[in-house]
């Protein structure tokens, strides 16, 4: 008789529900680059904040990027962080925001500071984090069909909705699990 031979997928959360203030990012900042940039950078910059006002999201990242490519700042970091906000991608929004928060190029104004704490902490909002644990260790994570590397107690963050993780190792049946993360806010809390 043949054994089948299991993979383990352990998740465990580590996020309470939080629910994020009602707050919102105001687009421009209203505040002009200390230094000055070229007419490109300008240009880009410009393009972007008017389709960010006006809903056009992949248009605004793209020219968001095209800014940043030209000259990398906190205050592209920043812009760029919007986008991922407004598309609903938090997990990458806050990763953009925080290194905004650092960058010592072209520093966001404390006002700007304070904004984009404030977007943080309601992104976390709609951000659960687990524990993920393989068994046996080498198999292969994927996370809503991307390969995932996972480092030996590393939390994995991932936005609110509809997840599927799945782990694989030959000589092994492939284990798949739904995840469905509501956030504090579509909770009700």
């Amino acid at each position: 008789m043949r054994r089948l031979s299991y993979a383990i997928l352990l998740i465990t959360s580590l996020s309470p529900a939080v629910t994020p203030s009602a707050a919102t990012a105001q687009a421009s900042g209203g505040d002009a680059p200390a230094e000055e940039a070229t007419s490109e950078y300008d240009d880009a910059v410009r393009s972007a904040l008017a389709e960010l006002s006006a809903g056009h999201l992949a248009e605004a990242r793209a020219h968001f990027q095209r800014a940043h490519a030209l000259s990398p700042s906190a205050r592209t970091l920043r812009g760029l962080g919007l986008v991922e906000y407004e598309l609903g991608h938090y997990v990458r929004a806050v990763a953009l925001f925080e290194e905004a928060l650092t960058s010592e190029v072209r520093p966001l104004t404390p006002r700007l500071r304070g904004q984009v704490r404030e977007l943080v902490e309601n992104a976390r909002g709609f951000i659960g984090a687990y524990r993920i644990r393989l068994v046996p260790r080498d198999a292969q994570l994927r996370i809503d069909g991307e390969v995932r590397p996972l480092l030996p107690g590393e939390v994995v963050e991932l936005d609110a909705g509809d997840h599927t993780l799945m782990i694989e190792r030959e000589g092994y049946v492939t284990q798949r699990r739904r995840i469905l993360l509501r956030s504090a806010l579509r909770a009700g809390r």
